[in-house]
């Protein structure tokens, strides 16, 4: 969406000490936010304006006619039609209201020495109204006769979390630290809506015409125990070892119970070797003085994975003949157990120059198992996909982070921090061809067995021994045909056989880095900037595929064919070739910069005052060549990334903050 929003914060704060031994805080923000969008398209829709604008003929004048104030349609019936942008942007009415209130209650105690007692309560609630109106007589290939829709959505998000503790000191050389507690979460959407066509003339509400109710209810419950151990040896070396246990609602297992409970283990330890004698008392203590060797192995699960009902064949009401009825949805149900992963850590901390310069560097190998992917289902089975556990995935690779404090003065303090992270990802265990295509990216995306997962799967370029274009007669570039997977040429050494597909592109970035610098001035005037930067991945560009073509013709790749420097037909050849529509994405950000100063007023009560002017997203430099890198047109998804059509850049925000203490 294209929008203008604006947005009402106010947040506060109290703390109240019982006893020596109790206190209770608490704390609340509340956002009222309203916005007025103009609707882009994406995957599913024809009526945004910039899927109007990629698909329109650049020579027709998207302006309504003077006379009657009608405008015209901007793309030939022939093909596939969109709507006039212009009008999209003029008549359509798309608007957003949220209502969200966060806060939290904390209860700590103490009752004696070494004992405590923490529990947190949290919570979050919002109310969603969204609106939306194209009034009939309009260019929409769908909504010609008018098209109205309201939609209410309210979510209600709160956890418990109890932590008992005991900490005690056997003796100089031991020190023991016992945990056990609990979490329970819950969540509760309940979405209303009713959509409109054929409307009345001059009828904006979504009851205004022949509609459509729906009406959607889902709650899920997560609970998990733990107990958790930590030796201190010598102030030196620190074990730990814990034991978990969780279940959710949405793996729940009538007929095997026993499933619906997770066991997860962790153990853990590390050793400061700095506190050593022969290191702190040496040349070694002086140049490096403190170091810390750490290493982890642990299970974790994935209960958040799955929807509320995401392992259930839905049924939908239905009225047939005057009988009501029920009809299953699209997705086919499946008994699944959540998603498990072990972990193994190795790595060091170490503190340089009187500790004004640290390193922390970690090696991880993350091993997944039951991977839950939605498959989709051949027409034969009357759905579309259902969700599985299939095939396993594994995540190595190191992180790094740096810490460094380049001025310390009394008036001027200066920190950066900079950090980078290489991951290597790899899928394997999946059945049949080892291909498993995913939803949302037009079949292109998929995982396959021994590549990163989400990667692009789909026709290439034939192409000569050398690697050059392997040309057909008319010298237009095509696609690799060939049998069993294998090219292959005829007699005229052309491609012959089927249409071959292949791994032609990976959205998962060879490393991402992040640089933080934050200068403070006299304790009041501070200074932050955030770069980001993710390198080494690519991006479908499904915009240019449709903009290049010579039926829509709107983009500058079109234009080579009009000026006869390429064969006619050339973008025509390209367009089934998915592998031409694969950009580098990799792009350094000015992910924030903000200046705050804080003032000491003298009346009502105030301590300070603090004023923060903040810019979020203010510039990217990338060679890629679309709005930007950093969208997808399947929006959150895990698996399907990198993919754009005509998607919104991350808007560039500025935002002025005042925050005050009594």
């Amino acid at each position: 969406m294209l929008l203008i929003s604006t947005a009402t914060p106010a947040a506060w704060r109290l703390q109240q000490t019982l006893t020596n031994w109790a206190s209770i805080s608490g704390g609340a923000s509340y956002t009222l936010s309203t916005s007025n969008e103009v609707p882009n398209g994406g995957i599913n829709e024809a009526y945004g304006a910039l899927t109007g604008f990629i698909f329109s003929n650049n020579f027709i004048n998207p302006q309504p006619n003077e006379a009657t104030g009608v405008y015209p349609s901007t793309t030939p019936t022939s093909i596939v039609t969109r709507t006039n942008p212009l009008e999209a942007i003029n008549r359509f009415k798309f608007q957003q209201r949220t209502s969200r209130v966060i806060g939290d209650v904390q209860l700590n105690l103490t009752p004696f020495e070494g004992f405590t007692v923490d529990n947190v309560f949290g919570f979050d609630t919002y109310t969603q109204i969204g609106t939306a109106f194209i009034p009939p007589g309009n260019t929409t290939p769908t909504y010609s006769a008018g098209y109205a829709r309201r939609g209410d959505q309210t979510v209600l998000q709160y956890n418990n979390d109890l932590t008992l503790g005991y900490r005690r000191t056997f003796a100089d050389w031991l020190e023991s630290t016992t945990s056990l507690g609990g979490t329970w979460q819950y969540d509760r959407t309940m979405l209303t809506s009713i959509a409109s066509q054929q409307l009345v003339t001059g009828v904006e509400v979504s009851t205004g015409g022949t509609y459509l109710a729906n009406d959607y209810r889902a709650e899920r419950r997560i609970e998990g125990y733990f107990l958790q151990q930590t030796f201190g040896l010598g102030q030196r070396l620190y074990l730990t070892g814990a034991i978990r246990f969780d279940a959710a609602s949405p793996f729940y297992d009538n007929l095997n119970q026993d499933r619906n409970w997770q066991r997860y283990l962790k153990a853990s330890g590390s050793y400061l070797l700095s506190e050593e004698k022969f290191w702190k008392e040496g040349r070694l203590g002086e140049l490096v003085p403190q170091v810390k060797l750490r290493s982890s192995w642990g299970q974790a699960g994935n209960l958040t994975a799955l929807d509320p009902y995401g392992q259930y064949t839905l049924y939908a009401p239905v009225s047939l003949g005057g009988q009501q009825g029920l009809y299953p949805g699209a997705r086919l149900g499946n008994q699944l157990i959540p998603e498990r992963q072990r972990e193994f850590e190795l790595g060091f901390d170490i503190g340089l120059f009187n500790n004004r310069v640290g390193l922390e560097a970690t090696y991880f190998d993350k091993h997944v198992t039951d991977l839950l992917l939605n498959r989709t289902l051949s027409p034969s089975t009357g759905y579309l996909n259902r969700n599985e556990n299939v095939g396993t995935m594994d995540n190595r690779g190191v992180e790094l982070l740096v810490r460094a404090v380049p001025v310390q003065i009394s008036k001027v303090l200066w920190n950066i921090t900079g950090t980078f992270t290489h991951n290597r990802n790899e899928v394997n265990g999946i059945e049949g061809n080892g291909v498993l295509p995913f939803d949302g990216g037009f079949g292109q995306v998929a995982a396959v067995n021994g590549q990163p997962v989400g990667v692009f799967y789909s026709t290439y370029f034939a192409r000569n021994p050398d690697g050059s274009l392997l040309l057909n007669a008319a010298g237009l570039p095509q696609r690799e045909l060939g049998v069993n997977g294998v090219p292959q040429r005829n007699a005229a050494g052309q491609p012959t056989g089927s249409v071959l597909n292949k791994v032609i592109g990976n959205p998962n970035p060879k490393y991402l880095a992040s640089l933080i610098n934050e200068v403070t001035v006299n304790e009041k005037l501070s200074f932050r900037v955030q770069l980001d930067a993710v390198q080494g991945f690519d991006v479908f560009n499904f915009t240019r595929r449709v903009g290049d073509r010579d039926i829509y013709g709107g983009l500058a790749g079109y234009e080579a064919e009009l000026r006869g420097d390429v064969p006619k037909g050339t973008s025509a050849a390209l367009f089934g070739i998915f592998e031409n529509w694969i950009e580098d994405g990799s792009f350094v950000k000015v992910r924030e910069a903000s200046v705050s100063y804080l003032f000491a007023p003298k009346f009502l009560g105030l301590k300070n005052i603090r004023a923060t002017l903040t810019g979020r997203n203010l510039f990217v430099f990338t060679n890629y060549s679309g709005y930007d890198p950093e969208i997808n047109a399947a929006g959150q998804s895990t698996v399907v990334r990198g993919f754009d059509f005509v998607e919104v850049p991350i808007p560039r925000t500025v935002r002025l903050g005042i925050s005050a203490s009594f």
